[in-house]
Order: C-alpha cells, then sequence, then structure tokens
C-alpha cells in the first residue's frame, strides 16, 4: 500500500490519537470515505507492533488481536450506514478464512468473497493482507 512510509513514520507517535488523525490528513486527498480512514488506521497499528516487537513470539497473531480490538474502540468502528461494512467485518472475514484455509477448505468461495468484481476497493486489500499475516 501507499501508506506504508506514513505508516512507518507514525509508528514513533505514541497516542494512537495522533496516529489516527495524521493518517486522517494523508488519506482524506484521495478518500473520503471513512471506512477506508480506519482500515488503513488498523493497518498501521497492525505494522507497528510488528515493527516495535520483531522478536516477539506470535508476533503475527498479537498484531491481529491488537487491530481486533482497536477495530471496537471509537477510533477504528464505524460501520457503513448503507452498506453495513466494517473494518471488525473484514478482519472477521480474513480469520474466517484463515481457519477455512486450515482444514483445507476453499480459500475464495465466489458467492461471498467478490474481489474480482471490485478490484478497486480496499477491502479486498485489506482481508487478504490481514489473512496472510495470519498465515505467516
Amino acid at each position: 500500500m501507499r501508506i506504508t512510509p506514513l505508516v512507518v513514520w507514525t509508528s514513533s507517535l505514541e497516542k494512537p490519537e495522533d496516529v489516527k488523525k495524521a493518517i486522517s490528513a494523508d488519506v482524506q486527498m484521495t478518500h473520503c470515505n471513512q471506512l477506508v480512514h480506519d482500515a488503513i488506521f488498523i493497518y498501521a497499528i497492525a505494522i507497528h507492533h510488528l515493527l516495535k516487537q520483531p522478536l516477539q513470539a506470535n508476533r503475527s497473531q498479537r498484531a491481529f488481536e491488537l487491530a481486533i480490538e482497536r477495530s471496537q474502540k471509537a477510533l477504528g468502528n464505524f460501520e457503513d450506514p448503507k452498506t453495513k461494512e466494517s473494518v471488525f467485518k473484514w478482519l472477521c472475514q480474513a480469520k474466517l478464512m484463515s481457519e477455512q484455509a486450515d482444514q483445507g477448505q476453499e480459500l475464495i468461495d465466489p458467492q461471498t468473497f467478490s474481489c474480482l468484481q471490485m478490484i478497486g476497493w480496499i477491502k479486498w486489500c485489506f482481508i487478504l493482507s490481514f489473512y496472510f499475516l495470519l498465515r505467516h
């Protein structure tokens, strides 16, 4: 994602509110959708953990858990009133896909995972990023 340099820079900020403010200021230039702002903020929180904990056992799992926690708090819990989409739901989909892969099930169900229909929507990049984080 093009946001990665800013995510690295914001990893030095202490308060999540400051991280969200910096991320939203950048993202606002190209995306007015609040859900996109929240997704990138949650993505940043996960990367921050990975950067700060290079030797932690299960750090990928812990980064995912932090993303789940933060997606249920004020800075990351926006739910689109029309579509009912939320970052938390996207994270749950990534987890479900990972669990299905553990069981040898089909990774992508064409009925529920329409990434080929809406290629540019951040939802698919976000879900697949966390899917691969969990598979690490």
